[in-house]
């Protein structure tokens, strides 16, 4: 009786927010997105006995769930420092100050960081849990707003995740692509591949492992190398013509990738085979024009961008194991797809009048959907692992930049400035500690 009666309150109290509160039957608490831009719910975060570290991850966690840095619908997080632990009559003051949800972040005697979630009415416990220092203070706080997001939204976040990127640099009065690395919440990147034309970063699939594939132009060839995040570099790929767009199944055992070795551009399917103990390369496509941008979906199938059909490139569906293509758009100059397994949706260009926009392909519906409708090229789509966030390149001009755009909210932000040329956003996994990437 007191959760219905409390999920009526909170119902009442907050349905005009941009979340509704309420909390489950597991009792947990839990928010509701909205698509509305009112007023943000307010969350407490209570700093207990307060050290210079322990701040530094409180204002890392502040920002996340604040989602201050770009600016999205995220929480009204206000931080207080306390030096006793909170009593219940001090707990239902808070929900008096219009805080339903205080959370109270700490340091144990064995140097973890603890935080607890609590209901302010009820002045009770709902969730908590304790994490090790993490290879940065920054990393820590990233995985503790990581856990908070999960509760309150029911969502995955993105602060552990990365975006990698091309960015035109000069040097020697030389236009050079270097490849670098940010986190979609804050402004600030590092240079993470230099050293001549890079193009077309993609992640791998490996958590443990994390390395991006990026193709990069030489005198001779456009080549397909991999990078660890120490820095380490390796060919892959170094035939005549030109290798790229590597697209990893979700084991990350499998690869496909396009090439021209002689003539068109052609798809091709790298795997390790376990029982001969060697690498196997297999042609996917067979035809006398340009197939490129292939995806790899969870049942083995390849969603690709082709023109063998039409003069206009299309998207189309190719099942490796019987050879069947079929096709999924219909009309028009289409590029670019991306593919994303958690909502089983692929993210494509088309050209309307003058400019690229995005669209959407329900692969169980076979539904097409335009989501942008303003002005300025849209391209080079990525989904973030969550689905909920699409990033592309947006091109003005000579301007050329990375958006981000939020699925639920609708609402869109730039990751790069005006003043910079960037193309090619790949969106990384969700790594458990995002200090690998320090």
């Amino acid at each position: 009786m007191r959760k219905i009666a409390y999920n009526l309150f909170v119902i009442l109290n907050f349905v005009s927010c941009a979340m509704i509160f309420g909390v489950t039957d597991n009792n947990q608490i839990q928010m509701t997105i909205k698509n509305q831009s009112q007023e943000k719910m307010k969350l407490l975060l209570a700093v207990l006995s307060p050290t210079p570290e322990l701040i530094t991850i409180a204002e890392f966690v502040r920002s996340d769930l604040s989602c201050s840095q770009q600016k999205l619908s995220g929480f009204n997080v206000e931080m207080r420092h306390l030096t006793d632990i909170l009593s219940k009559k001090k707990m239902k003051s808070f929900f008096g100050e219009g805080f339903s949800v205080v959370i109270v972040l700490s340091v144990t005697k064995e140097g973890k960081i603890e935080w607890r979630l609590y209901d302010s009415l009820q002045a009770t416990m709902q969730q908590g849990k304790r994490i090790a220092l993490l290879k940065s203070l920054e990393s820590t706080a990233h995985t503790v707003a990581d856990q908070l997001w999960k509760i309150l939204t029911g969502q995955d976040s993105i602060f552990l995740t990365k975006i990698a990127y091309c960015k035109v640099v000069k040097k020697d009065k030389q236009l050079l692509k270097n490849i670098y690395i940010q986190s979609p919440m804050q402004y600030n990147s590092h240079c993470f591949v230099t050293g001549g034309k890079l193009l077309a970063p993609r992640w791998n699939k490996d958590l443990s492992n994390p390395l991006i594939l990026y193709s990069e132009v030489t005198q001779a060839n456009i080549r397909l190398m991999s990078a660890t995040l120490d820095g380490k570099r390796k060919i892959i790929s170094n035939f005549d013509g030109l290798t790229m767009l590597a697209n990893f199944s979700l084991d990350g055992q499998k690869v496909v990738y396009c090439a021209s070795y002689k003539g068109n551009c052609q798809l091709y399917y790298y795997y390790y085979d376990q029982a001969a103990k060697k690498g196997i390369t297999k042609r996917l496509t067979n035809n006398k024009s340009n197939n490129t941008s292939p995806n790899l979906c969870e049942n083995g199938d390849i969603i690709f961008c082709s023109d063998f059909e039409t003069k206009s490139p299309q998207l189309y569906c190719l099942t490796p194991t019987t050879g069947d293509i079929k096709k999924l758009t219909q009309g028009g100059y289409c590029a670019s797809p991306h593919y994303s397994d958690k909502n089983k949706t692929v993210a494509y260009s088309k050209l309307i009048g003058n400019e690229m926009q995005i669209f959407l392909y329900n692969v169980a519906t076979q539904e097409h959907k335009q989501i942008t409708f303003d002005k300025g090229n849209k391209d080079e789509s990525s989904w973030s692992p969550c689905g909920n966030y699409l990033a592309f390149v947006l091109k003005e001009g000579k301007k050329s930049r990375i958006s981000l755009l939020n699925m639920l909210t609708h609402e869109r932000f730039f990751l790069t400035s005006e003043h910079e040329a960037c193309s090619y956003p790949a969106w990384s996994l969700r790594y458990s500690d995002v200090g690998i990437f320090a």
